[in-house]
């Protein structure tokens, strides 16, 4: 396949899962019962793996790398989404799973811009006042730096890469929470529940997108307490 070719097909399926995933999101969101509020969830999580599945056999034309994003479907199983060993191996997996591409490209692009910048550390708002290397969830933090959050939030999180305001460390695990779903549920699952949280919902903190990451933080026994 010529790379005309593979960016034509690539891009057909991003429109496709993005807009399986929305569809998939909304349901998640707004209906009721918690039963069903699982079954998308985990729609979401089986749609992830087969974009995943589908990018790297167009890449590759070859089936063994199809197997690659296949660790994902033990997230289904809330036993392993619990378990700390596993959300370090999605984290570091996170890296070639080219549904979450579009998120961790930009994160590295602004963790450059930040580096770059920052020997203007005069310019307060271009000071990098720590960073932190977070190897069970294969991410650096920014405290401070050039990419910080718009104005009313404290950090937010693409993929290897979290952006903070300085001295807010009690919302990093938070942020790692968003890193894992990014691995199990993809880059346009990320997006979506930005918008959700910054322009639908009056409560951000009540977007599923924010659920589902702030589950890292506290247990309870509603379906979307998935990573804890």
């Amino acid at each position: 396949m010529n790379t005309h070719s593979l960016f034509i097909s690539l891009l057909i399926i991003q429109i496709t899962f993005f807009v399986l995933t929305l569809l998939f999101y909304i349901a998640a969101s707004w209906v009721k019962l918690e039963p069903t509020k699982k079954f998308f969830r985990k729609l979401l999580i089986i749609n992830n793996v087969f974009g995943n599945m589908y990018c790297w056999y167009l890449i590759t034309d070859n089936f063994w790398f199809c197997s690659i994003p296949m660790p994902l479907l033990a997230s289904l199983s809330y036993k392993y989404t619990r378990n700390k060993t596993y959300q370090t191996l999605i984290a570091f997996l996170n890296f070639i799973l080219p549904m979450s591409w579009a998120v961790s490209a930009l994160g590295i692009f602004m963790l450059l811009i930040n580096i770059i910048l920052h020997p203007l550390w005069w310019i307060k708002s271009l000071k990098i006042h720590r960073t932190q290397w977070l190897p069970q969830y294969a991410s650096i933090a920014f405290h401070g730096g050039t990419i910080q959050p718009r104005v009313g939030y404290l950090g937010f999180n693409m993929g290897c890469c979290t952006f903070m305001r300085p001295n807010q460390e009690h919302i990093l695990l938070h942020e790692m929470g968003h890193q894992l779903n990014l691995c199990i549920f993809g880059a346009w699952f990320h997006y979506i529940g930005a918008l959700d949280e910054n322009f639908i919902h009056k409560n951000p903190c009540s977007a599923y997108a924010e659920l589902l990451a702030d589950s890292i933080c506290t247990k309870s026994n509603h379906e979307w307490c998935i990573w804890s």
